[in-house]
C-alpha cells in the first residue's frame, strides 16, 4: 500500500476512478438503511445517523442515486456510502466524534482545516477531527467506507494508553503514513468481516462487541497522528510485579473476555508500558501471551467436549475470544497439527493431548 498525501489546488482534477478491494463494495448488505433516488431523503436519513450536513448533487448529474449501510457498536460505528452521481457534502463543526474516510471506489476531495487533498483507494485515508467544518466532493460511482469513533470513549481509551496525557484530544487531518493506512484498513476489514458474519449487531456477543470497540479505538489512537501521540509512545518501565499481576490475570481467565486495556487498568499501568514490560520480562507482547494461553484453553475444551452434547468449534472459539473462526482454525492447525473439528470429534481421546507443537 502506498500512502502519498496529495495536496491540490482548488481547480485540480482528481484521477480516474479505481476499484476498491474485491468484495468490500457489496459488504454490510444486511445493514442497509436505504437506497433512494431522492436527494432530500438521502440527506435527511444520513443526518439522522451521522450529523447534520448539506448534500448537493453535481449540475452535470443526469440522475441521483444513493445507498447507505450502517452498523453501530456503540463508541464505534461503520458507514458504507454509495453514490451514483458526483456529490458534495458540507458538514458544520461538531464536538462528538472523529471520522476516518476510506474510499473503496472512485475518489474523494476533502477540505478540512485549510488543507485540501484527494483521498483514493489503497493510497490515502482522511482522518477528520472534531471542532472544524468539513467539505467533501465525491466522484460519480463513488463508494466510501467511514469509521466513526466517539471522542469521549477515545479520550477514556487514551487515559489507559497514556495515563499522564492531559487536555483535549485533537487529530490531524490526514493519515499519510503507509503503515498507519494498512493498520486502519485491517481494523476496518475485521469489523466488516465480523459484522457480515453475524448479520446483525444484536447477534454479536457482548464481550466480543467490547473487544471490537477497544481494538478500533486503540488502532485510531496508535496510528492516526494527534496532539497526545508523544505521551503514548514515551518509553516507560513498569515493575516486574505489574507484569506478574498481568500474567496472573491472563492465567486465571475463565473465558476470553479481558482486553489488554482491561489488564493494564487493573495492574495500574498504561498499555504501552505493559507491552514494554512483557517484552522485557516475557520476550513477547501481552497480546501474544494472551492468545497462546487462550489457544491452549480452547484446545483443552475441544479435547474434553462431547460433540453429542451440542459443543461446537465455533462456540468454543468464540468463548475464548477468537471472533474469526477461519483464522482460529488455521492457527490451531499450525500449533497442534490437526483441525479443531478433528480434536472435537475424537471426544477426549486426542493423541496430541500430551504433546503440543509450537508455532
Amino acid at each position: 500500500m502506498t500512502a502519498v498525501l496529495d495536496n491540490v489546488s482548488a481547480n485540480a482534477q482528481p484521477d480516474a476512478q479505481s476499484a476498491g478491494p474485491p468484495g468490500q463494495v457489496n459488504c454490510l448488505a444486511s445493514y442497509r438503511r436505504f437506497r433512494t433516488n431522492d436527494r432530500e431523503y438521502a440527506e435527511t436519513e444520513t443526518a439522522k445517523l451521522l450529523s447534520p450536513h448539506r448534500l448537493q448533487v453535481s449540475d452535470a448529474a443526469d440522475e441521483f442515486g444513493a445507498a447507505l449501510s450502517w452498523a453501530s457498536l456503540g463508541a464505534v460505528s461503520v458507514y458504507l456510502f454509495d453514490f451514483h452521481s458526483s456529490v458534495s457534502i458540507d458538514r458544520p463543526p461538531h464536538h462528538d466524534y472523529m471520522t476516518v474516510v476510506t474510499p473503496l471506489s472512485g475518489h474523494v476531495l476533502v477540505r478540512h482545516r485549510k488543507q485540501e487533498f484527494i483521498v483514493r483507494p489503497h493510497q490515502v485515508q482522511a482522518a477528520v477531527s472534531w471542532g472544524d467544518c468539513m467539505h467533501m466532493e465525491l466522484s460519480a460511482n463513488c463508494t466510501v467506507l467511514l469509521m466513526r469513533a466517539e471522542i469521549a470513549p477515545l479520550t477514556e481509551a487514551l487515559r489507559t494508553l497514556a495515563p499522564e496525557a492531559e487536555g483535549p484530544l485533537r487529530f490531524k487531518s490526514a493519515v499519510a503514513d503507509p503503515r498507519s493506512c494498512h493498520a486502519i484498513s485491517g481494523t476496518m476489514e475485521m469489523l466488516l468481516s465480523v459484522l457480515d458474519n453475524f448479520g446483525s449487531v444484536d447477534a454479536i456477543p457482548t464481550h466480543l462487541c467490547r473487544q471490537l470497540r477497544e481494538h478500533a479505538l486503540n488502532t485510531v489512537l496508535l496510528t492516526v497522528p494527534h496532539n497526545q501521540s508523544v505521551h503514548i509512545f514515551r518509553p516507560r518501565r513498569p515493575s516486574r510485579e505489574a507484569v506478574r499481576q498481568a500474567v496472573d490475570l491472563i492465567e486465571n481467565e475463565v473465558m476470553g473476555e479481558l482486553t489488554i486495556s482491561d489488564i493494564a487498568k487493573r495492574v495500574g499501568v498504561g498499555v504501552r508500558a505493559l507491552e514494554n514490560g512483557f517484552q522485557r520480562e516475557m520476550d513477547c507482547t501481552p497480546r501474544a501471551f494472551m492468545l497462546t494461553r487462550r489457544m491452549e484453553r480452547a484446545h483443552q475444551e475441544l479435547e474434553d467436549a462431547d460433540p453429542r452434547s451440542g459443543s461446537t468449534v465455533t462456540g468454543i472459539a468464540m468463548r475464548w475470544g477468537f471472533a474469526h473462526t477461519g483464522r482460529f482454525a488455521m492457527a490451531y492447525r499450525r500449533k497442534y497439527g490437526l483441525a479443531p473439528s478433528q480434536t472435537l470429534r475424537q471426544d477426549g481421546r486426542n493423541p496430541t493431548s500430551s504433546t503440543s507443537h509450537t508455532t
